[in-house]
């Protein structure tokens, strides 16, 4: 089966918060700056409607998940993860590139900021636009 990019619902919320929690900790930070980010990490009901967010779905998991802001026509990339056992599967690339589409059919312009760990570096296109 392929993978689906679509917009999460209000229940599942928590669970992409954990899998961006996950995601992040695989890069080997140690526990007291994981829970200092886990509010960064963590989705609130309120970004439903305030930014734009994708999930990628395989056989009916979510195992990735990608969310903008866009303030005064300028799109920040705000998170950007994928389940540790599908990094390198080219979900994080799909989830980016959807947001990005979705982001120039509404502005006609690209996500250009982003603020990114390692493992995003290489998913992003090298110019800086999404």
């Amino acid at each position: 089966m392929p993978l689906t990019i679509r917009a999460p619902s209000l229940d599942e919320l928590s669970g992409l918060s954990d899998l961006c929690f996950r995601s992040k900790a695989v890069w080997g930070y140690d526990d007291k700056f994981m829970e200092a980010c886990r509010g960064e990490l963590s989705f609130e009901p309120r970004d439903l409607e305030l930014t734009p967010i994708a999930v990628a779905e395989l056989n009916g998991k979510s195992i990735g998940v990608a969310q903008i802001r866009v303030v005064d026509g300028e799109a920040d990339l705000l998170k950007l993860f994928v389940e540790p056992k599908a990094l390198r599967s080219g979900t994080g690339r799909q989830g980016a590139t959807r947001l990005g589409y979705r982001r120039r059919e509404k502005t006609g312009r690209d996500a250009t900021n982003h603020r990114c760990g390692p493992g995003c570096r290489s998913v992003l296109p090298q110019d800086g636009s999404l």
